[in-house]
């Protein structure tokens, strides 16, 4: 019975065949008015038996594209999601765009910045758009963030949701 929860629990559930999962521990690790904050490695105890895996997280966010104040408090913010990702076994997390816009070099940097310490920790960020953003809502502007960033291992998330949510539906078949 869900409401007699008394700590963290995951219950394996099957998308429809051939639909990847992207997870957030975020839930998991912290408290809810049902369960304690449960550590990382007590998430990875639960998703091994429900025999999960973590393909992708969700999101390095409030970094790419954005300014001082506050970036080395946002970038630390970064890090501590790539290792928890890390740690969870997942290989990818998504890095999401500034919901304004931003100057695309500055994305570009800042992405190519997020792919160097994922690498130092064992994680590879992939770079998403958002329909519902100003600028970066189209699978156009996040290839040119990628470009930007001048890394071979730069990746994309494509998310159809994404796509025809925002300027991404004038390239689904282009």
């Amino acid at each position: 019975d869900p409401g007699e929860q008394t700590g963290p629990r995951i219950e394996s559930q099957s998308p429809p065949s051939g639909m990847p999962l992207t997870v957030s521990a975020e839930p998991y690790l912290s408290a809810t008015p049902s369960a304690a904050p449960a550590d990382v490695d007590t998430v990875r105890r639960l998703l091994g038996a429900e025999n999960l895996t973590v393909p992708s997280m969700i999101a390095v966010m409030g970094f790419v594209g954005n300014e001082e104040p506050g970036r080395p408090d946002r970038l630390a913010e970064a890090r501590r999601r790539m290792e928890q990702a890390q740690a969870l076994g997942s290989p990818f997390i998504v890095a999401s765009p500034p919901l304004g816009t931003a100057d695309p070099a500055r994305c570009g940097d800042d992405y190519a910045e997020l792919l160097a310490i994922g690498r130092e920790i064992g994680i590879r960020p992939a770079m998403e758009f958002l329909g519902f953003v100003e600028q970066d809502n189209s699978i156009a502007a996040a290839r040119d963030i990628m470009e930007r960033a001048g890394d071979p291992t730069a990746t994309i998330v494509i998310d159809w949701f994404h796509m025809v949510r925002g300027d991404g539906r004038d390239t689904i078949f282009s």
